[in-house]
């Protein structure tokens, strides 16, 4: 196994995609801080926040989580987890869970966005006058918009949408996939607090864990499918994302099965001493 044949250029690796995540989170701030105004289209307001940055905040929530995953069951001996170390890991825990389940709540809220937009149904003409007024920007796909021009203009046609609000025009394509997109982002989210949850089980059950293995099957084989899904709609970011949170997963699987042999060498060894 690579991991025991090469265990140096195995946690450079790791550590590699962990680095990789951090850079992902900066690259949704990127994304989202861009298109944060159709959020705000009313004035800035806290309660929306989540809304806003919910991919932001999930993905660094996320990132601190796995840090914890990683110095518990992999980095930090179970001794030391039993003093103040462990219970302030615990307690950093628990916050991330909160805010992963607000960021989820911002996913949720993002269907509130879609509700917005109605169709146009021929009260437009001629999309390309609207260039003239200013004002209006063209919805390439989910959280990606440019100003109206008088090359994006021909792609709208009868079956355009409109968020009247925020002068938001959406071809039918457009909207369709935003909808779609929305909806994998939600399926996304829920999965991984499942799986996580799924993760905590094991443990705390330990030798029954083998009845959670089915669960987790279906969960990681729906996060792959979301994978598929972004890779179909062309959301590159999204995809390399997916893919590095498999990988990364995939790693604290690993610490899971070598901490579980680690604990049950060591009462072995005192149950054959004793």
């Amino acid at each position: 196994m690579f991991m025991t044949r090469h265990p140096r250029l195995f946690q450079i690796f790791k550590y590699t995609v962990y680095l990789a995540l951090a850079l992902n989170t900066f690259l949704f701030f990127q994304e989202e801080i861009s298109s944060m105004h159709t959020v705000f289209d009313n004035g800035f307001e806290w309660g929306l926040l989540g809304e806003a940055f919910s991919a932001t905040i999930d993905t660094a929530a996320w990132l601190v989580l796995l840090l914890v995953f990683e110095l518990e069951t992999f980095v930090i001996d179970d001794d030391k987890l039993e003093g103040p170390l462990g219970m302030f890991l615990k307690i950093l825990g628990l916050i991330c869970y909160a805010i992963i389940i607000y960021a989820f709540i911002g996913y949720i809220s993002s269907l509130n966005l879609i509700g917005k937009f109605e169709p146009v149904a021929g009260q437009i003409t001629d999309y390309c006058a609207l260039v003239a007024q200013g004002g209006y920007e063209f919805v390439e796909t989910l959280d990606e918009y440019v100003a109206l021009s008088a090359e994006n203009c021909q792609a709208l046609g009868a079956d355009s949408w409109m968020n009247a609000k925020a002068n938001l025009l959406a071809s039918g394509e457009a909207f369709n996939q935003i909808k779609i997109l929305t909806w994998i982002d939600i399926i996304n989210a829920a999965s991984w607090i499942l799986v996580v949850l799924v993760l905590q089980a094991e443990v705390f059950f330990d030798a029954r864990a083998r009845i959670f293995t089915p669960i987790k099957y279906i969960l990681y084989s729906t996060l792959f499918l979301c994978l598929i899904a972004w890779l179909i709609y062309g959301d590159f970011l999204d995809v390399w994302d997916a893919a590095l949170w498999l990988a990364a997963f995939f790693f604290i699987e690993l610490n899971v099965v070598a901490w579980r042999e680690e604990i049950s060498e060591r009462e072995r060894i005192v149950g054959a001493s004793s």
